[in-house]
């Protein structure tokens, strides 16, 4: 019998109505294993050990994963399992949990990994025939995120509470300053007005030009493009604008 493993209990029961009852599919819930957060194991988990290589940190069981995996590995004992399938989301963190789930039930002889993009039965049919293996360099790219985290949100949060903020870290204090920084230059914005004429007659649709480009006088935006066809004179745009028959 194979087991197939996916993250929401949601999808277990779908994928389950589809492949029947010769197949034992369940749920992990989500992230089984993360960093440690307390104790000697949190403190030096994001440093590494070999020169040239990620922290190979212990990987601490999440909130209420220890009882759910040991209860799929019972399962899969009881129904005797020879290959576990791995269906976990086909994302950075979805590997994550791939690599991990693999690592807790390395007792079983084959274990595989399968992706798909939409819940089907041929999708997961198809998904079951393209059977692979973890893609450890999306395992990496999840491991960092963890470790930079780690480095950066969770010792700058720390700073930052002594200011009174709430929390800093690795994607939200970079964030932060590029909202705030938009809002400055809005708030230092200046509108300019400025003219432009157009016209549409028999089909022809006229723009006025009122200057050259290498006119000192040519309209420019704040960022210093230039449109020829613009104008900061009301007087030049009103001098066309009554030299036009509209009648």
């Amino acid at each position: 019998m194979d087991l197939v493993v996916v993250e929401s209990g949601a999808k277990a029961k779908t994928i389950q109505k589809y492949l029947g009852k010769n197949i034992l599919v369940r749920a992990s819930n989500g992230h089984v294993q993360d960093l440690p957060n307390k104790g000697k194991d949190g403190s030096k988990a994001v440093w590494k050990h070999t020169e040239s290589a990620l922290p190979d940190p212990p990987w601490s069981w999440t909130e209420r994963a220890e009882k759910n995996v040991k209860k799929i590995l019972s399962d899969a004992r009881n129904k005797k399992v020879k290959r576990v399938l791995i269906a976990t989301d086909p994302d950075r963190e979805g590997e994550f949990i791939a690599w991990r789930l693999s690592e807790l039930f390395s007792e079983f002889k084959e274990i595989k990994r399968i992706t798909f993009n939409e819940i089907t039965k041929t999708a997961i049919r198809d998904a079951l025939d393209e059977a692979g293996s973890v893609d450890m360099n999306l395992v990496d790219a999840a491991k960092v995120r963890r470790f930079m985290d780690r480095l950066i949100g969770y010792r700058a949060s720390r700073f930052a509470r002594s200011w009174s903020l709430s929390s800093m870290g690795r994607v939200q204090t970079p964030a932060l300053a590029f909202i705030v920084n938009k809002e400055k230059d809005i708030q230092k914005f200046v509108a300019t007005p400025y003219w432009a004429v157009q016209a549409l007659a028999s089909g022809i649709d006229f723009r006025v030009r009122f200057h050259d480009r290498d006119d000192p006088l040519v309209w420019k935006d704040e960022k210093g493009k230039i449109d020829t066809h613009r104008t900061n004179s009301t007087d030049s745009a009103k001098k066309v604008f009554d030299s036009l028959n509209f009648e």
